[in-house]
């Protein structure tokens, strides 16, 4: 059975799918959000990330950049299923970026770059989910595969391989589960770059939320991330930089029972 886990419009500021020329990051923290941490029941869902990022300043960025936008789409397909192990239900996903970028980069003279571009595929090949009564576990293991252009400004991939690792939990302070709070970390291993002498650092993501029911298929609450590198950067043309993005805002998520989704807003 197909079932919608949610179909997300997030509006958010992320250090992530923007022009690829100095992110060497995979993982786009805060896409998540409230109940971070929590993986659904068995059953096959469809689940849709729509990300528009704005920005003007780059600290410690290119200094040939003045601003870009990007729209980004994810299509994301979770199966989750009766089999248990080590407790949990076991699953898998995949999810497939692509979006527009828009940079405009006049202080060099360049003008202005436009594009559609596809980003590189995670494939989720280990996911695992505890439920308890008070407690949800999550955790898994996750390969991102190059399969996104990374030679233009504007594309979106990042043109090596990585490993993710995730580990997190969502506790449920009251009996009625209407108060909820999640933190998720997420910890990254990259490869080298495939036409570059660098090998990017890991990267930890820590992201986190605080949400109450209001009423029946309404959600309120307050979600934040915090993404930095904790290694350096390894090879003669790496970068002597260790990257950092934080944010925090708030998110509004609604039951559309019609088609049975869940559509969350998102702003940090």
């Amino acid at each position: 059975m197909l079932k919608s886990l949610g179909k997300c419009i997030h509006c958010e500021l992320l250090g992530f799918w923007i022009p690829n020329v100095f992110s060497q990051v995979h993982y786009p923290a805060g896409v998540e959000g409230i109940k971070c941490a929590t993986l659904p029941s068995p059953g096959l869902y469809t689940r849709v990330y729509t990300v528009f990022y704005t920005g003007s300043e780059f600290d410690d960025g290119p200094p040939w950049f003045n601003r870009t936008d990007v729209v980004v789409f994810v299509p994301r397909l979770i199966w989750i299923s009766d089999w248990k192990l080590f407790g949990a239900n076991y699953g898998m996903d995949v999810l497939v970026p692509m979006g527009y970028v828009d940079v405009d980069h006049p202080p060099a003279g360049l003008g202005r770059s436009s594009g559609w571009a596809m980003g590189d595929t995670q494939l989720g090949l280990v996911l695992l989910g505890w439920h308890f009564e008070g407690l949800d576990i999550g955790a898994g293991y996750a390969l991102w595969v190059p399969i996104g252009s990374y030679h233009d400004v504007c594309d979106l991939g990042k043109g090596f391989w990585g490993h993710m690792v995730t580990l997190g939990a969502t506790f449920y302070p009251d009996q009625e589960k209407a108060w909820a709070i999640s933190v998720l970390n997420r910890y990254e291993l990259n490869h080298e770059h495939q036409d570059l002498d660098v090998t990017p650092g890991h990267v930890w993501t820590v992201e986190w939320g605080v949400s109450r029911v209001v009423k029946p298929g309404l959600e309120l609450g307050g979600v934040g991330y915090f993404q930095w590198q904790t290694t350096s950067d390894s090879g003669s043309q790496a970068p002597d930089v260790h990257e950092q993005v934080m944010g925090v805002g708030p998110e509004l998520v609604v039951q559309v029972k019609p088609i049975g989704a869940m559509l969350s807003l998102r702003y940090n």
